[in-house]
């Protein structure tokens, strides 16, 4: 799910493309992991991942990329830079979660 708590949200909020209309509820690591539990799952495991959506969006807001789905070869570049930062402050584009009930 998307990392409602991650750096591209910090950084684009509302102008986040995809946060809105394709998902319905939000969640942070913390949030999700919190709601695993409180439905009973054990061995929870949330991380944050990434995407190079912050990319993305600082190369959409200077004009050069236009579609969310269709990144650069400029945006993969530009990720370099930015994902192991996401990575190393749990701030990633996406969570991802495993957990057995």
């Amino acid at each position: 799910v998307p990392n409602y708590g991650g750096l591209y949200y910090a950084v684009a909020k509302e102008k986040a493309d995809y946060f809105v209309p394709q998902h319905v509820n939000f969640f942070t690591p913390a949030t999700l992991a919190l709601l695993l539990e409180e439905a009973g799952f054990n061995n929870n495991k949330v991380v944050s991942k990434f995407g190079n959506n912050v990319s993305y969006h600082i190369l959409k807001t200077i004009g050069i990329q236009k579609s969310f789905y269709n990144k650069s070869l400029l945006n993969q570049l530009l990720g370099l830079v930015i994902v192991p930062i996401e990575l190393m402050f749990n701030k990633g584009d996406v969570i991802s979660a495993t957990a057995e009930k």
